[in-house]
C-alpha cells in the first residue's frame, strides 16, 4: 500500500469521526505492517493531524469526535512502533547479518534511552546508528573495554567526538559483556560483538527479550559498571 492509499484509508475511517472495534483492529494491523518503516508511520500520524485540523476549520462543532478519532489513530501508530511486547523474545544468529540488522532496528526504534555495554564496537553500521540516535535526542551511554579502545576500527573515539558519554573498564579484568538495553524495557544479549567479523566470520548469537525481571537485572549491572568505569 502506497502513501496515497494510506491517506485514502485514513480519510475513509474519518468519514464519521469514529472508529468502531473492527476499524480499530484493522488500522492496528495495517500500521503494524510498517513496523520497520518509521517514516511511513510518521506520515500516517501527520496525515491524521491534518485531517482533524481541516475538519475543525470547517466544522468546529465536531471537536470531541475528531479528537477522539485522532487519539485512537495516534495510539495505533505508537503501538506499531513497539519493538516487543512484555515477555516476548527472539533469537538471532551469525554468520550473516541477522544479529546486526536486529540491533539496527532496535536502535532506530528507541525513543528515550540506549545503554550499550559491549566489549568491542567496530561495525560502522551500528556505530553510525548510535551516533544518529544521539543526534535525535536519545540518551545514549556506552560502556566498553579499555583494552579495545585503540584497536584498528574501534569506534569509541568517534562516540566521544560526537558527544556520547563513554566509559571503559573497570580494570584489570576484561569488560567482556555484550548487551544493550533499549528504553529501559528491551534487552539484547549474547555472544555477538558489535563488529563486522562477528557478522561475516563468526558463529555468534543474540537474544532479544522484553522480560521485565531480566531487563531490571541487566540494568542494575549496567549501573554498577557505569559507576565503576573510567570516563573515556
Amino acid at each position: 500500500m502506497d502513501r496515497d492509499q494510506l491517506a485514502m484509508a485514513l480519510a475513509e475511517t474519518f468519514a464519521d469521526a469514529r472508529l468502531d472495534r473492527v476499524e480499530r483492529q484493522a488500522l492496528r494491523a495495517l500500521f503494524a505492517s510498517f513496523r520497520n518503516d518509521p517514516a511511513t508511520l510518521d506520515f500516517i500520524r501527520d496525515r491524521a493531524f491534518a485531517l482533524v485540523a481541516e475538519e475543525l476549520a470547517r466544522n468546529p462543532g465536531c471537536r470531541c469526535e475528531a479528537l477522539h478519532w485522532l487519539e485512537e489513530v495516534v495510539r495505533a501508530t505508537e503501538a506499531a512502533r513497539e519493538p516487543y511486547p512484555d515477555h516476548s523474545a527472539s533469537a538471532h544468529f551469525s554468520p550473516g547479518h541477522h544479529c546486526a540488522n536486529q540491533l539496527l532496528w532496535l536502535i532506530r526504534a528507541a525513543r528515550a534511552s540506549l545503554d550499550v555495554c559491549v566489549f568491542a564496537i567496530a561495525d560502522d553500521r551500528l556505530s553510525n546508528e548510535l551516533i544518529r540516535a544521539h543526534g535525535r535526542g536519545i540518551a545514549v551511554r556506552i560502556v566498553s573495554d579499555g583494552s579495545k579502545s585503540h584497536d584498528l576500527g574501534n569506534d569509541l573515539d568517534r562516540f566521544v567526538a560526537a558527544g556520547i558519554p563513554v566509559r571503559t573498564g573497570p580494570g584489570p579484568r576484561y569488560m567482556h559483556h555484550k548487551f544493550a538495553i533499549f528504553d529501559g524495557r528491551v534487552l539484547a544479549n549474547g555472544s555477538f560483538n558489535w563488529t563486522r567479523s562477528a557478522s561475516l566470520d563468526n558463529q555468534e548469537d543474540l537474544v532479544v527479550m522484553a522480560d521485565p525481571t531480566l531487563v531490571a537485572a541487566f540494568a542494575a549491572e549496567f549501573a554498577r559498571l557505569w559507576e565503576t568505569s573510567t570516563p573515556a
